[in-house]
């Protein structure tokens, strides 16, 4: 055997015997071919689904001619998603043996029409009519009502027995107005869809045709896709039929069509001739270099600062000169430092020469991430621009080496704590060399880890043998991830960290061949991770068994080789299982329907393959799926899997009682076992609220007799059922505002419009709200123009971070009610979530309260607390310093003390000692004579934070608690408990290690239970058993007296820990009744406790001596 397993060529031939894929397989298992058919819509070009056919075909050939037919339907059988890939490759190339060895199909309707699709690309429509592989249904008539409406064949469409939903529409898309009128006369109806789509196309022929006939609709989408298009022809119509144009000037702004631009701005200005357009437009103009549109909207008015600071920003000189030269136009901060940020070295000299404009830290800051030289030596030289904290930062993550030199040798800029590591992350050796020279930063083992993770040896190498701090498991986990087997084997050859089973699992998954024959070499355990993933041998050969010892490889080859199918190994762990076990004391009749479905499923298709020999074998094989295959058998009514009852009495010891069965009826599979009334309709109706959820409309049909509750017709709007909605409606349910509310959230205009035109329902602001909440910019256009206020739903579509969607309630609201004042929380929320988009939109809208600033320090965005600084009419409170100390932005910090008068409260020290901000602690402290309260020392306990306890307690002789030790033990944090000890912190009793115990630190545990004396209380035990904590448990249970409860015993109980029972038992606790009320059949405990309380208790049966 070992003479076998050394040779290579050997061994690959007992693994190409594996189930599983072959190694030339595994390129098929993502194709894009897959996902291409599955995201093909029948109305879109199928230029990449034929693309992708192509593709599929070049890889494919080499590999049919080496595996043959038979290893084609092999590798379909083992992975079926591959099924239509290989029908479609047969089809392109003619191969009638291929399609009749693939054997008759089950593939959707879906998937043939398709290979018609192909047939007609490779001129096969015959061998598809010979094998009938193409029915005529209406699913695959969309394909050639596709082609007849693109001719414009109207012979062809009069052929065709079905004409499918959404034909109309796409004619107009293009513009066959004939085919329009055949497809209305032949009964399909004139929708808004329809004048939409003839819209996008630019066709006024057909909107003519349409309006005549009055079309319900609303025209704001129809002049928006005119104006995105450049259909200056179509806007004018539109406009003349009353579409509003305010939101059509954006988008044709954005897209660059000139003269619909000039149709809109006549149009408004003929309507309101002292009216004033958003500065968005002229800025999307600058932005997208349309120079027409810009000279359109120009002359206008006289816009904002924004212009000129857009002009900057795209480096358009000519256009900044002008401007200047008109004298009426402004600019801000922004412009310089967006021009030095794009690298316009002759606009920030024409700005700062001739404007005498100024800049912030952000200027040095972008120039430096960008790596413009000339424009930081100009910025620091010229203009005395002060370097911010993050310019040296972002010069090191990009790889400036001598931007880096440059800010810390002539600017003398400050450096981030991370400049080392955030140089490491991308790679830059060069960089962290002269980090290393000039001692840039703090270096951690977090530097060595980001370098694993970048990828660059070279790096990795110079860490290790320059830098003393060393690196964590996460080094080799992440290069294992990524695919970096050179440094995997560097870390492991040279450094004694290794890895966990994270690399492992990550490599096998990722296929990663290389790196998994590396850490397999070394010890770690690959064959438990490839047990992990759903195909088994995946990579087998690449695992570099070869290269292993006889004896490890002798173990890990034959580790696979449990006797079961390979098709069968995924009954193994199967829910139905557990599902069974927690059924036979607390009935969960939900989860047990639901494991039976999931059983029958995959057992199905097994049983089919097998027969009924192999699932008694299976059953004996595998004891534990013996109640599973019985539960089958009563769920599908099977009379031929019937086992003999000798079967079921050997299994009885794994197989459920029929009176202990949970009693459930499931409507895909029939009553079980019987149940009550009350029961059966609560499991029914679970059961078709999922049909109505996944719109299954022939089961809702089919449902009689049940008291259907409101929520379902909500249900089916919010997922866009309308036949469901329409049925239900028939049959009591209302249709109320909430039914609108929920067809808005879930972005469903046509069932919107529907339900309008019907009658059925109303519109309110909550179905605005939730349209914008969710992104739906043409549902919230839609509810506008039927008049539902704006205001109340501005701040969801801010929280949403849906720009299009603020733009268009803003513009509403400033429509209506112009001197309207918005609440502060809507550019509260867009600082804090991060959405600068919208917060740059809401910012010139009026002069903000102190939250704003407020916000903007609690978010770190000093550029932005520096701005409204400058602005001079905003305000900020108390709460700016604190929250920004709490987040640790010093440079924000230091900013509002030195320049504002605010000041702040105790609570910046607090909070700030709590989440480990030790500089912003010392700036507070020693520069502003700030003290912390007795919280300070015991919130960074709690935090762990060891360095921030021994300022506060050393430097500032900060109050202790008197749970101090409790609070940092309950953390978990050893270094904290150990500073407390050696000092005697705060109040120590037994309540300091059964917090310990709860938090699972094993260390800990043992140190306090040897260097102190209080003790701990049962309430130990109990904790760690109930969070999991096995190791701290067994410590306390063997080397202390205090023992546990029968809390902590039925907890480990429920879990499942063995060891821990017996333990507990040791200790005097009556257990017996917990273990025989188990979901899990402890039978070897149970039999020993019994066995040991019966010699207790009868001493004849004690054993002579």
């Amino acid at each position: 055997m070992e003479a076998v397993l050394q040779a290579p060529g050997l061994l690959r031939l007992i693994f190409s015997y594996q189930h599983g894929w072959w190694l030339d397989s595994l390129q098929f298992r993502d194709d894009p071919l897959i996902f291409a058919g599955h995201s093909f819509i029948w109305d879109q070009p199928c230029d990449a689904l034929l693309a992708a056919v192509e593709c599929f075909s070049s890889r494919f050939d080499p590999w049919l001619a080496c595996r043959g037919t038979d290893g084609a339907k092999k590798l379909a059988e083992l992975y079926p998603p591959l099924d239509p890939c290989i029908r479609l490759y047969a089809v392109a190339i003619g191969s009638r043996d291929l399609l009749m060895a693939m054997g008759s199909t089950q593939v959707t309707a879906r998937w043939k029409a398709l290979a018609r699709l192909v047939a007609d690309k490779h001129g096969q429509r015959e061998l598809l009519a010979k094998l009938e592989l193409v029915p005529a249904d209406p699913e695959t008539q969309r394909y050639p009502v596709r082609e007849a409406i693109l001719a414009g064949d109207i012979a062809a469409l009069r052929r065709m027995e079905v004409v499918p939903e959404g034909a109309l529409e796409f004619a107009a898309r293009h513009g066959h107005l004939n085919i329009v009128e055949f497809l209305h006369r032949a009964g399909h109806n004139l929708t808004a869809e329809a004048m939409d789509e003839a819209a996008a196309g630019g066709h006024v022929h057909v909107l003519r045709y349409l309006s005549a006939r009055q079309v319900q609709g609303t025209l704001e989408f129809a002049i928006v896709e005119a104006a995105k298009n450049g259909y200056e022809e179509t806007v004018a119509f539109l406009l003349e039929a009353g579409a509003s144009a305010a939101s059509a000037l954006s988008h044709a702004v954005k897209a660059g069509h000139a003269a619909c631009v000039r149709v809109l701005v006549d149009h408004l200005r003929l309507r309101a001739p002292e009216g004033h357009f958003p500065v968005a437009l002229i800025t999307a103009a600058v932005v997208g270099g349309h120079e027409e549109v810009r000279t359109i909207l120009h002359p206008l008015q006289i816009w904002p600062n924004e212009y000129m600071d857009s002009v900057a920003a795209a480096g358009r000189l000519d256009l900044l000169e002008s401007l200047h030269a008109s004298g009426y136009f402004k600019c801000s901060t922004n412009a310089m430092d967006l021009a030095a940020a794009n690298g316009h070295l002759a606009v920030l000299r024409f700005l700062h020469e001739q404007r005498q404009a100024r800049c912030s830290q952000s200027a040095m800051d972008g120039a430096a991430a960008k790596g413009h030289m000339e424009i930081l030596k100009y910025l620091h030289e010229t203009c005395h621009a002060p370097p911010g904290s993050f310019a040296i930062a972002w010069a090191a993550m990009a790889g400036h080496l001598d931007a880096v030199r440059y800010l810390n040798e002539v600017c003398l800029a400050r450096s981030c704590d991370d400049v080392a590591e955030r140089a490491a992350s991308s790679g830059h050796l060069d960089v962290v060399k002269y980090a290393n020279d000039n001692n840039l930063g703090r270096w951690s083992h977090r530097v060595l880890n980001a370098a694993a993770k970048s990828g660059n040896l070279a790096l990795v190498q110079y860490l290790h043998a320059h830098r003393p701090e060393g690196c964590t498991t996460a080094a080799v986990d992440n290069a294992a991830e990524r695919g970096h087997a050179d440094i995997v084997e560097f870390l492991l050859t040279h450094r004694t960290e290794g890895g966990t089973s994270n690399a492992v699992i990550s490599a096998v998954e990722r296929n990663h061949g290389r790196v998994v024959a590396l850490l397999a070499s070394h010890g770690f355990n690959v064959m438990r991770a490839l047990e992990h993933i759903n195909s088994e041998f995946v990579g087998l050969t690449e695992v570099g068994v070869v290269s292993l010892p006889a004896a490890a490889r002798f173990l890990q080859v034959f580790a696979y080789q449990h006797g079961w199918w390979h098709d069968s190994r995924l009954f193994r762990d199967d829910p139905l299982i557990f599902a069974v076990r927690e059924g036979r004391y607390s009935p969960t009749r939900k989860v047990l329907a639901d494991a039976i479905a999931n059983f029958a499923a995959k057992f199905e298709p097994w049983l089919a393959r097998h027969g009924l020999a192999d699932a008694k074998r299976l059953v004996e094989l595998y004891p534990p799926l013996a109640p599973c295959v019985r539960l089958f058998a009563a769920a599908t009514k099977s009379k031929e899997l019937e086992f003999s009852r000798e079967d079921w009495i050997t299994w009885q010891d794994v197989t459920i009682d029929h009176r202990h069965c949970p009693t459930i009826i499931d409507p895909r599979y029939g009553e079980l076992y019987g149940q009550t009334s009350a029961e059966r309709r609560k499991a029914f109706l679970d059961y078709f609220m999922d049909d109505v959820r996944s719109g299954k409309l022939a089961r809702v049909r089919a449902t009689r007799g049940l008291d259907i509750p409101p929520s379902a017709i909500n249900l089916a709007a919010l997922h866009g059922h309308r036949d469901i909605v329409m049925h239900l409606h028939q049959h009591g349910s209302r249709v109320t505002s909430s039914t609108m509310d929920a067809a808005a959230a879930g972005g469903h205009l046509s069932l919107l419009r529907f339900l309008h035109a019907q009658q059925l329902g109303s519109y309110t602001t909550a179905a605005l709200a939730s349209a914008v909440a969710h992104g739906h910019a043409n549902i919230a256009r839609y509810l506008l123009a039927q008049g539902v206020p704006a205001a109340d739903a501005l701040l969801s579509a801010v929280r949403g971070g849906h720009l299009d969607c603020v733009e268009l309630l803003i513009a509403r609201v400033r429509e209506t009610t112009a001197s309207m004042v918005l609440p502060v929380d809507l550019i509260v929320v867009a600082v804090n979530q991060g959405f600068e988009a919208i917060r740059e939109l809401l910012h010139p809208l009026q002069v903000w309260s102190s939250e704003y600033m407020d916000a903007a320090a609690r978010a770190g965005c000093l550029h932005l607390v520096q701005f409204l600084h400058n602005e001079a009419y905003f305000t900020c409170s108390r709460m700016a310093v604190d929250m920004a100390a709490t987040n640790g932005h010093l440079d924000v910090v230091r900013f509002l003390c030195e320049q504002r008068g605010e000041g702040c409260s105790q609570s910046a020290v607090d909070r700030a000692a709590g989440n480990g901000h030790l500089d912003v602690v010392v700036y507070l402290t020693e520069h502003h004579g700030i003290k912390g309260s007795h919280f300070a020392l015991a919130w960074a306990a709690v935090g762990g934070h060891l360095n921030v306890v021994r300022y506060l307690h050393e430097m500032c002789s900060a109050p202790v608690c008197a749970d101090f030790a409790e609070r940092a033990a309950r953390g978990g944090h050893l270094d904290v408990v150990c500073y407390a000890s050696e000092r005697n912190l705060g109040v120590w009793s037994s309540r300091v290690l059964d917090a310990a115990a709860k938090s699972g630190n094993l260390k800990l545990v043992q140190f306090l239970h040897s260097q102190r004396s209080e003790g701990c209380t049962t309430a130990a035990v109990d904790f760690a058993i109930e969070r999991g904590h096995v190791a701290v448990a067994h410590f306390l249970l063997h080397h202390r007296s205090e023992g546990g409860t029968l809390m902590g015993a039925r907890h480990a109980v429920d879990r499942g820990y063995g060891q821990l029972i017996a333990a507990l038992a040791s200790k005097g606790l009556n257990i017996l009744p917990l273990l025989k009320k188990s979901k899990f059949s402890f039978v070897g405990l149970t039999e020993y406790i019994q066995h040991k309380q019966r010699r207790c208790s009868s001493p004849s049966t004690r054993p002579h001596l």
